[in-house]
């Protein structure tokens, strides 16, 4: 999972919008999604990790007119035994919060699919 949520190629493999993710996977770095044409969708400076557990990134959608206000993420990855849980916490949300939410669910649930059959989903844009 860790590796899924951190690793560019992976990324791509799963992002519902079919786009390039860049990382570079270290406190200060940036995790950036590209469409298909090259122009930056969504990118983040990555405030803090713990590596295999905790992940929290800036927001700063690229979509639309203007770039949208910032928020920030949290990815928790537990693991009680064998399987594991990650919880999605999104703060200082203040626009596009249903676009925002339809997003995270679709984008959980190619990583699901992802993450089970080693193929993600594909969602009309």
């Amino acid at each position: 999972l860790w590796q899924a949520l951190t690793d560019g190629a992976l990324c791509a493999q799963y992002d519902f919008l079919n786009s390039t993710t860049k990382v570079t996977t270290e406190k200060g770095g940036r995790l950036d999604q590209y469409s298909t044409d090259g122009g930056l969708i969504v990118g983040g400076e990555i405030i803090d990790l713990v590596p295999l557990s905790r992940l929290e990134i800036t927001f700063e959608p690229h979509w639309g007119e203007q770039p949208g206000a910032v928020s920030r993420y949290v990815y928790a990855i537990e693991q009680p035994g064998e399987a594991c849980c990650l919880t999605i916490s999104h703060y200082d949300l203040v626009e596009d919060i249903e676009d925002v939410a339809q997003g995270w669910s679709m984008q959980m649930a190619s990583l699901k699919s992802f993450l089970e059959t080693g193929t993600g989903l594909r969602f009309a844009a």
